[in-house]
């Protein structure tokens, strides 16, 4: 069974996040997820350039990139 867990956090300037979960969360493989507000982006922003050459793209629906199927 998969269960969801959720925190909000304010991302520091370096990017960088030390994570450390409750005791209830079990040891063993999990997913994360960050979701976050994106900035109205020039259409050849530095992100979509990496994007590019990774040779993919990303779905968009109300901003938020969406993965095409199911988990």
């Amino acid at each position: 069974m998969q269960t969801y867990y959720e925190i909000e956090i304010d991302i520091p300037v370096n990017r960088q996040l030390v994570i450390q979960l409750s005791d209830f969360i079990p040891a063993g493989r999990a997913k994360i997820v960050i979701t976050y507000e994106q900035a109205n982006l020039p259409e050849h922003s530095a992100a979509s350039e990496q994007l590019a050459r990774l040779g993919g793209s990303a779905p968009q629906l109300s901003g938020i990139p969406r993965r095409k199927t199911p988990i």
